[in-house]
């Protein structure tokens, strides 16, 4: 026996017209078959159309939902009330061709296959818009899911009992029946068909209910949840970086990790999602990006693809910041800060940082220093010190952004590079020290900034614990370094 499964929402033009055809192609054939409608939860004759079909033909069985729960929910309840021994699956409006079923019913009685499915070789008549949206749909899910889900691929389908049962044994509450027949693993034959139009009616699926549905497909039949990373600051680089960073408040330190699975699968970059941020956090986020752009250039393990990211990621700082921090409102310039957090962020979660965020990582997690804020303060005092070893680079750098003349020696653009930074800094209200730091605090500060930066972080210079010791009493206002 076959029973045919065929979810129903506001059909009633089609339930009396698919019986017709259902009974024109299966009659013929000898085949005995039940055909499953399930109202949906319809708001137009639909179940009265389902009742008198049934009155007159007695392959017609009726599902009635109290409200519209879904397709997928009607797919589960005609599984679940089917008795046959192959059981299918389609749409009621015939766009599933039924022609085919007496090929895939023969397919499944050769004993070879447990499925017969078909799926669709072209879009034709379908809007742009909803073809890319599909393709994109079945590139995410592939790529996150270790189940294949066949492009194009459609609910029309052929299954055995054996397989039917699999199916059934997946109780699960939010299904995603292409997913779930993929996932159980029989043998399937592919059948391949052009697109039909409607015989009558219109579709249910609005381009919103079909991307409510993908997001649901992804998220629910996934092995790893899907990450789109929207960032509210323009600084950190999270939405495109395997780091992340934990604070360890018992030991007053933070501890950078670093995962693939930290990397979001797609990032949003809104400015308007920054348009409230106050100034002096503009200015700090901002700086943060800098820091993140210059220690990957001037690092030891740069590519091609991080230094043209850190380019133009301090080409668009250098452009963008001040007036980001003056005039919150201007959307080009906080575009142009998103973009340029954005291509640090990929510059450095590829060519690392440096001792500048190794020191930050400890004054955050000693005192609570706010990283972006330590950055800038940190960051032209390590350059400082970097001297020659970071000239060439950095000079670079400098006249890619245009903060010094082409015609600038890399030592002259380097130094320029330096004071733009200093300069920038006392223009947003960043303080040149950072007055929280203790003396005594320092030999076990150094110590942590010397485990996370050496050997990983290729930086122009190697620093010790004792000359990293210094560095801090350089960040420290000039009464302690008095006192130290």
């Amino acid at each position: 026996m076959l029973s045919v499964i065929l979810p129903s929402y506001n059909e009633e033009k089609m339930i009396a017209k698919a019986t017709a055809r259902m009974a024109e192609i299966l009659q013929p054939e000898k085949i005995d078959y039940e055909l499953l409608f399930i109202d949906d939860g319809s708001r137009d004759g639909t179940w009265a159309q389902i009742n008198e079909a049934a009155e007159k033909d007695s392959h017609v069985v009726g599902v009635h939902f109290s409200r519209n729960f879904g397709k997928e929910a009607g797919i589960y309840a005609g599984l679940q009330a089917a008795k046959g021994d192959y059981v299918a699956t389609m749409d009621a409006d015939l766009q599933d061709p039924p022609a085919l079923l007496p090929q895939m019913l023969d397919t499944l009685l050769t004993g070879e296959y447990d499925c017969a499915a078909t799926r669709r070789t072209t879009r034709k008549g379908e809007p742009p818009l909803r073809s890319w949206f599909a393709r994109k749909f079945y590139q995410i899910i592939n790529k996150m899911s270790d189940t294949e889900i066949v492009d194009g691929a459609r609910d029309f389908r052929l299954m055995s009992r054996k397989m039917t049962d699999a199916v059934l044994s997946m109780a699960e509450y939010n299904r995603f029946s292409k997913g779930i027949f993929s996932w159980v693993g029989f043998k399937t034959k592919w059948f391949d068909y052009e697109n039909i139009e409607r015989v009558a009616g219109t579709t249910k699926w609005n381009f919103w209910g079909l991307f409510k549905y993908s997001i649901e497909g992804i998220v629910g039949f996934s092995t790893t949840p899907l990450l789109i990373a929207a960032p509210t600051t323009a600084g950190t680089g999270s939405e495109t970086t395997l780091a992340a960073v934990i604070t360890d408040s018992a030991a007053h330190h933070k501890y950078p990790i670093n995962d693939f699975a930290l990397i979001p699968d797609y990032a949003v970059l809104d400015p308007e999602l920054t348009r409230g941020l106050p100034p002096m956090l503009t200015a700090t986020t901002g700086m943060d990006a800098l820091t993140h752009a210059i220690e990957a250039y001037i690092g030891r393990s740069t590519t091609k693809l991080t230094r043209a990211m850190s380019e133009e990621a301090a080409t668009r700082i250098v452009r963008s910041l001040y007036t980001a921090y003056e005039n919150g409102g201007d959307m080009q310039a906080r575009a142009d800060m998103l973009r340029a957090a954005y291509c640090a962020g990929v510059s450095f979660t590829r060519s690392y940082v440096g001792y500048v965020h190794g020191v930050a990582h400890s004054l955050g997690g000693q005192y609570g220093v706010p990283h972006g804020l330590a950055n800038a303060v940190i960051l032209p005092y390590f350059l400082d010190a970097y001297g020659a070893a970071c000239h060439q680079k950095l000079g670079r750098l400098a006249r890619v952004a245009h903060v010094a003349p082409q015609s600038a020696s890399d030592r002259e653009a380097a130094e320029a590079f330096i004071r733009w930074i200093r300069e920038m800094n006392a223009r947003m209200g960043i303080p040149e020290k950072i007055p929280q730091i203790r003396t005594a605090d320092i030999p076990e500060m150094a110590r942590h900034a010397a485990r996370e930066s050496n050997p990983l972080y290729p930086v122009p210079v190697l620093m010790d614990e004792r000359q990293l010791a210094q560095m801090y009493v350089q960040l420290m206002p000039a009464k302690k370094e008095e006192n130290a």
